[in-house]
């Protein structure tokens, strides 16, 4: 199968790879934002629909007819820009770098748990135990 632009995909990961740039690329863009994060005095801009489709927490926030709907953002008080722009991150390309579990580990896992962001709880989760078995090992 060929692309717009004549080249070949060689296979699925090559088209998810793709994909999941393009993903990344419109996070990090901002292209067509729909809905802005407050946390302290900065601002993340998002969609609503990648919110609603990652976390179950949002997607009855943005389903009915709360506030936030209405006016098109959130104020988030109880989590960093950092943390919370991690999840995001993993909203969009599915991954989260190793060096921000070791940083953001916990606070990432209390945030999905919050948000109902099942996934990332599951990702988390299995850090936090390959984490305890290597501390575990690096004591025997």
């Amino acid at each position: 199968m060929m692309n717009s632009m004549g080249r070949k995909y060689e296979d699925n990961e090559d088209r998810l790879r793709i994909l999941k740039k393009s993903f990344i690329k419109m996070f990090e863009k901002e292209t067509l934002a729909d809905f802005v994060i407050k946390i302290d005095d900065e601002t993340i801009n998002t969609h609503r629909c990648v919110l609603a489709q990652n976390s179950e927490v949002f997607k009855r926030m943005l389903g009915q007819n709360m506030i936030e709907a209405k006016i098109g953002e959130i104020k988030i008080v109880d989590c960093s820009i950092d943390c919370f722009r991690a999840m995001l991150e993993f909203f969009y390309s599915g991954e989260i770098e190793i060096n921000t579990f070791e940083k953001l580990g916990e606070d990432l896992y209390a945030i999905a748990d919050k948000y109902e962001v099942v996934t990332l709880k599951e990702v988390c989760e299995q850090y936090m135990a390959m984490s305890i078995k290597f501390f575990a090992i690096s004591f025997v």
